[in-house]
């Protein structure tokens, strides 16, 4: 029985290792989605949505190029989780780079905010602020709301409304 248990432990561990790695990341990174800024901001003329455009185009390019490294730096970590013995060598610099890479995700994202800021009237870009304020509201009352549970005794509590 204690084999049978060893051994299960002892496939699973790496499983469960390897499944947790390739999951994507889903901490404080901000999303790596470009907002709508047209359906965030109203009365923008012709010359800001085609600047806008072109600052999210070349945007979404560079992200698009850094997830694809970031993906197959996943994959290698992954596959090397599996691995028996050490990999640390290997994994470091590998868990280093998987950490810069979103770091660069981060910051070009941020720089397509500032860019699209500069195109925008002080009044659009009040807009726009107030839009993606609600939006992060949103995003985390809607994920992270769970029922919060009645303090009985026993097996008996239930959601409270």
């Amino acid at each position: 029985m204690k084999n049978t248990l060893a051994l299960l432990f002892a496939f699973l561990f790496p499983v469960m290792v390897f499944a947790q790695q390739s999951k994507p990341f889903r901490g404080p990174m901000p999303k790596d989605e470009i907002p709508k800024v047209e359906k965030m901001v109203s009365n923008l003329t012709a010359i800001q949505k085609n600047r806008i455009e072109n600052i999210t185009e070349k945007t979404k390019k560079e992200v698009s190029k850094l997830k694809n490294e970031l993906h197959a730096i996943r994959r290698q970590i992954g596959g090397l989780n599996s691995k028996e013995g050490d990999q640390s060598a290997i994994l470091f610099p590998l868990f280093d780079r998987e950490s810069q890479i979103m770091a660069e995700i981060s910051k070009e994202m941020y720089r397509c905010r500032l860019q699209i800021d500069e195109v925008l009237t002080p009044e659009q870009l009040k807009e726009f602020r107030n839009s993606l304020e609600k939006e992060r509201q949103k995003q985390m009352h809607g994920k992270d709301q769970k029922p919060k549970m009645e303090k009985k005794s026993g097996f008996d509590a239930k959601p409270s409304k």
